[in-house]
């Protein structure tokens, strides 16, 4: 029988450390219901986007219908129908309206079209409901909605990643039937579960993975073979050594020892890379930009649940970064260096500062404010000048805070353990401090610092004080400091990075589907040969309430226009509303 797919050797790896495919191999073949199991983070979502082009591959090869799959290769696409998890339909479109739409993407005969939507609409359960809209349909009808979308041009391959999610068992079983049926008129289907008793019930080969590797292949009957009959004793023993191991493997009876949660899980959520990879993407290629990053924490573990970089080499394409240990100034530095002169509790987020025309000359050096030529803000007040990205209320605050004493402001910083983490797996190296000025390193400069590190101290804002570790796996939570700051300084730090989203520079950010706080940025970071290199960021955090995920989206691009609100800002925001829309949990 021939192979419909075939996976030979394929390796994924996200931020060059995380193997979510490690040299898988398997074959699909024609008339087969394949069942693809495997827990959260085995790496079932990443192979299914590699098979689709999706998703750019380490290594490997990938055929589909005998031929290799590229992001070009349109004639193997039109044979194929994919059923993702999210549900992805058109609200404004009747149920009859979005399958005909979807159907009309492959089918050009307006008469053998109408047939092939009817098809679909029998074939899942709908037609009573052909005239209703998405938001009239319960769970389950809008999933029956979003398959009969997916395979209405009848294709040869479909792939169904979990379409049973949160369905009730009338329209669970009526998905299931419907599945069969597809694969008696001789469709190959790929199906990925969490449900064991839906892989018995329909699939004729099932493959698990793990960790990126198949770990058991074979039919339903072959699988319940390779289990031992048997009873499993679990004994929980502090620093076992192999001695005691290989002892209580040649006891009577005992089948084998095995060493459990030595394997650690990784923390990357391998649909929001692949999003925030493209979001991200499309941004650089837009801008002309060199390169870039975006990270996302979850604030109360520290767990990295995406480690973008992006940068772009001999080609014109972008290509996977993998060194996240890259220090250079940070534009973001102004939220960092006002909390800290909070902390002397000499000045307060309502004081007046007056920056005058924009241009302000410090202990013989000229502080610019990026709108000088306007002729500056004037007397504004130090949570203006935050939301402004005015670099000279930052430093007259600095002035008021801790007037010449620089020694006493990177006292501070170091007591909020500012630059930390120094290492993690050795992807990061430790924060440096280039040279001691007040004046400069208050703003960014001087100093040699990671967007995983700056993301670390705004995580800690949002997480009220309390720094993490960030974390590449689920571990155990780990606490840097437990209090960067006192409380009310936090909180009225918090306040003015949400004033700033509302109503200052971080608009851009805004979501309409969540509050967001954060703080814009944009600094020189190179000129060579007379081209400016400009670092323009944005940090964050949402829901402003209660906190759940940090985002640092930092890009390097030469020349002007460089806006860290107008370009990273709105990175950060497609980011946060990809995360709202695929429901991850943000209340």
């Amino acid at each position: 029988m021939e192979n419909v797919l075939e996976i030979n050797s394929l390796n994924k790896t996200y931020g060059g450390k995380f193997k979510a495919i490690d040299d898988l191999s398997l074959n699909v073949k024609k008339g087969e219901i394949f069942g693809l199991l495997g827990p959260n983070g085995s790496g079932k979502s990443t192979t299914i986007n590699c098979i689709l082009s999706l998703l750019n591959f380490d290594s490997g090869s990938i055929k589909i219908f005998g031929k290799e799959m590229t992001l070009e290769s349109y004639d193997i696409k039109s044979k194929i129908g994919v059923v993702f998890q999210d549900v992805a339909v058109f609200e404004e479109l009747t149920v009859y309206e979005n399958i005909n739409y979807f159907c009309g993407l492959y089918i050009k005969d307006k008469n053998e079209r109408k047939k092939y939507v009817n098809d679909a609409i029998n074939l899942v359960g709908l037609a009573e409901f052909k005239k209703f809209y998405p938001k009239q349909l319960s769970g389950g009808l809008l999933r029956r909605l979003n398959i009969a979308c997916g395979i209405a041009h009848k294709p040869e391959l479909i792939i169904l990643d979990e379409p049973t999610v949160a369905v009730d068992p009338q329209s669970r079983n009526n998905i299931l039937d419907g599945i069969k049926k597809l694969n008696e008129e001789g469709a190959t289907i790929i199906y990925t579960t969490h449900y064991m008793e839906e892989v018995e019930q329909i699939c004729t080969k099932i493959v698990i993975i793990d960790n990126g590797k198949v770990i058991a292949s074979g039919t339903k009957q072959e699988l319940k073979n390779l289990i031992s009959t048997g009873e499993k004793i679990t004994i929980t023993i502090d620093n076992i050594t192999d001695e005691i191991i290989s002892k209580m493997s040649s006891l009577k009876n005992v089948l084998s020892v095995n060493k459990e949660n030595e394997t650690r899980d990784n923390a990357i959520d391998s649909t929001l890379q692949t999003n925030a990879t493209a979001i991200l993407e499309s941004k650089l290629s837009e801008l002309n930009a060199q390169s870039g990053q975006v990270i996302v924490m979850e604030v109360q573990t520290g767990q990295i649940k995406a480690l973008v970089g992006l940068e772009r080499k001999d080609s014109a394409d972008y290509q996977p970064c993998e060194n996240f240990s890259v220090q250079q100034p940070t534009g973001l530095m102004q939220g960092v260096s006002l909390l800290a002169a909070l902390e002397t509790g000499k000045v307060k987020m309502s004081d007046r500062v007056n920056v005058g025309n924009g241009i302000y000359v410090c202990k013989g050096d000229t502080v610019f404010d990026h709108n000088w030529h306007r002729g500056g803000y004037g007397e504004i007040t130090v949570k203006q000048g935050l939301a402004s990205g005015s670099n000279i209320a930052t430093v007259k605050t600095m002035e008021n805070a801790f007037g010449n004493n620089a020694q006493a402001y990177f006292d501070v910083l170091s007591k909020m353990s500012y630059g930390k983490p120094d290492s993690i797996n050795g992807i990061l190296q430790p924060y440096r401090i280039t040279e001691r000025n007040i004046t400069w390193d208050c703003i960014g400069y001087g100093q040699s610092v990671s967007p995983i590190q700056v993301l670390t101290f705004y995580n800690a804002i949002a997480n009220n004080g309390k720094m993490v570790q960030p974390q590449l796996y689920k571990d155990s939570v780990v606490v840097i400091n437990p209090q960067i700051a006192d409380k009310a300084n936090i909180d009225s730090l918090k306040l003015a990075l949400a004033y700033n989203v509302t109503d200052g520079l971080g608009q851009p950010a805004k979501s309409d589907k969540t509050t967001v706080a954060g703080k814009q940025g944009t600094i020189i970071v190179s000129t060579d040969d007379g081209n400016t290199m400009y670092a323009v960021e944005f940090c964050g955090y949402f829901p402003i309430d209660n906190p759940k995920y940090s985002i640092i989206v930092s890009i390097n691009k030469t020349g002007l226009p460089a806006s860290g609100g107008l370009m990273a800002g709105d990175v950060f925001r497609q980011i946060v509303d990809c995360m709202i829309y695929r429901h991850l949990e943000i209340n």
